[in-house]
């Protein structure tokens, strides 16, 4: 007895008909088959969340240099639309003035990342000062006080 009929029986449970072994590995491969051909990719979501994971990662790398001058290009060579990745720079610019803010203390040090971070995503000051006071609104509304500004 070889190795592939002991497991077999052991898959079975049943020394004499491999046929339900069979049926049941075939029928998990027909499945899969039919799965994966009607599950259509959608490679610009894919593509979309990667980028974004990636921009996650070089603003939590800030101040490093990094990979900042690539990041439009790279967006745009897998075919993200340049507005989805304004917007999406605008978004995670205003994600990082929520956390420098989430304490309600706003640091000599947070300025300058923020203001770091700005420079590197290309937003012009007009858009980061609108993006910081509905952000820092946002806030005080949400404690029921000011945020300090140190």
């Amino acid at each position: 007895m070889g190795f592939f009929d002991s497991l077999r029986r052991t898959l079975t449970g049943n020394d004499a008909d491999p046929a339900p072994l069979n049926s049941r590995m075939s029928d998990a491969w027909d499945r899969y088959e039919s799965v994966s051909a009607e599950a259509p990719v959608d490679a610009v979501a894919y593509d979309r969340s990667q980028w974004h994971k990636k921009l996650k990662r070089i603003i939590d790398e800030t101040p490093a240099e990094g990979e900042w001058p690539d990041l439009r290009a790279d967006g745009l060579a897998v075919g993200i639309d340049l507005t989805w990745i304004e917007q999406a720079l605008r978004d995670e610019f205003a994600m990082v003035v929520r956390r420098a803010v989430s304490d309600r203390v706003f640091t000599e040090a947070e300025h300058r990342r923020i203001d770091l971070i700005r420079d590197r995503l290309g937003l012009t000051e007009t858009e980061a000062e609108t993006i910081l006071a509905a952000v820092v609104a946002e806030a005080e509304d949400f404690f029921g006080g000011t945020v300090q500004d140190t």
